[in-house]
């Protein structure tokens, strides 16, 4: 039996060497990963994690940790001094803020510290590392189907649905954590009464100059003064009469989809959150389903779904349709942490008090104060386009 290290029968030079090399780097990733597997179950036996989190709110360095941001790509935090004099700068990136001057690594969790030290071969670290990412990321996005008749019940059980369901995660992008889940809100009768829900931020004259924004592009004018990169308006104006056309043409078309992504948002700081819309005509009525990529639940979800509903009775109107159902998808749909106790408001409410508490009818309530507050609107715009 030839023993570990002795000469092949090949006879080549050295293979003995690289044989006790070979075993001596299988010896080390068993011995490291050993430890490692010793560290996660004391992390997880005794809440490690959540005394390492309460103590960068302290403001003291924890000893060593690895941790995953829900909602971002996957990475590794190293919070050991000792570990970073090993890594040369070039695999962190140096400029990026994390409390407790905690080294971020991008890529696979460890891949950085592993190539240092020669070890990225060895299928067990990462196999421990994608599996802990896997457990506390990639399960965390929530899919929420709701449906409701009218569009502040579909509206209120999206919001119920985020409350107690959502995963609260990191928002690196704006610097806070945020509750996040993957929301299709189906509204049966988008016309139907009460149409308005009193759980968002404006009233009649704001709800106004949002729908004239989107259907009328009243503030269009930014762009062109380059204090904007874009309105949704301007995005689908020129793509409405398409969808008119089209429709005519073949009512049973899947073709009718206004695209408000272009390649401008590529790399952009301010993508388009609405990506596009798409119209059928099924049983003889005009459905509409939309795509936002990121919808704000508590401050721009409700005024989205309301504006986009006119604009879906405005086709079908040209259309001579009656309206079908509309379909509002976000695939992150969020509250920011400084909106935490707004939902939990909106959720109390939408439990304890009647849905006369909390809804307003559209054509007997709201649509007079809206034109009503038309003049007052279309003069603060003037006001604006005469601004330098």
């Amino acid at each position: 039996m030839k023993l570990a290290g002795s000469i092949s029968r090949t006879g080549l030079p050295g293979q003995g060497v690289r044989n006790r090399s070979k075993t001596v780097s299988q010896f080390c990733a068993q011995a490291f990963y050993l430890i490692l597997s010793v560290i996660k179950y004391i992390c997880t036996r005794y809440n490690l994690f959540g005394k390492v989190t309460e103590s960068r709110a302290s403001g003291q360095r924890p000893v060593f940790c690895f941790r995953t941001e829900p909602g971002s790509q996957i990475q590794a935090y190293a919070l050991n001094a000792c570990i970073h004099k090993h890594m040369p700068v070039s695999d962190y990136a140096a400029d990026t803020p994390h409390p407790g001057n905690a080294k971020h690594f991008q890529g696979e969790p460890g891949a950085g510290i592993f190539k240092q030290i020669g070890l990225l071969k060895s299928r067990a670290y990462y196999t421990f590392f994608k599996k802990k990412y896997q457990e506390t990321e990639l399960s965390n996005m929530k899919e929420i189907l709701v449906t409701g008749n009218t569009l502040p019940e579909a509206y209120h059980k999206a919001l119920a649905a985020l409350e107690k369901e959502g995963e609260t995660g990191a928002c690196e992008d704006w610097g806070c954590s945020q509750k996040e889940v993957s929301m299709t809100m189906v509204v049966e009768h988008p016309l139907a009464e009460p149409m308005i829900s009193r759980l968002f931020i404006g009233g009649p004259a704001e709800l106004e100059q949002y729908r004239m924004e989107m259907l009328d592009g009243i503030l269009d004018f930014e762009i062109e003064k380059g204090n904007w990169k874009y309105t949704y308006h301007d995005r689908i104006k020129d793509q409405i009469p398409f969808i008119i056309e089209e429709l005519k043409r073949s009512p049973s078309s899947r073709r009718a989809v206004m695209t408000v992504r272009t390649p401008e948002d590529i790399g952009s700081e301010d993508p388009a959150c609405m990506q596009h819309l798409q119209y059928f005509i099924r049983d003889g009525k005009l459905e509409c389903k939309v795509l936002f990529r990121s919808n704000d639940a508590c401050k721009a979800s409700f005024m989205n779904a309301f504006a986009i509903i006119m604009l879906q009775k405005r086709i079908a109107d040209a259309l001579g349709v009656p309206m079908g159902s509309y379909c509002h998808r976000a695939n992150s749909y969020h509250c920011y942490e400084k909106d935490f106790d707004m939902l939990k408001g909106y959720l109390k409410r939408i439990e304890e008090d009647d849905v006369e508490e909390i809804t307003f009818d559209y054509e007997d309530d709201w649509k007079e104060m809206m034109e009503d507050a038309r003049p007052a609107i279309l003069s603060q715009v003037e006001t604006l386009k005469k601004q330098q």
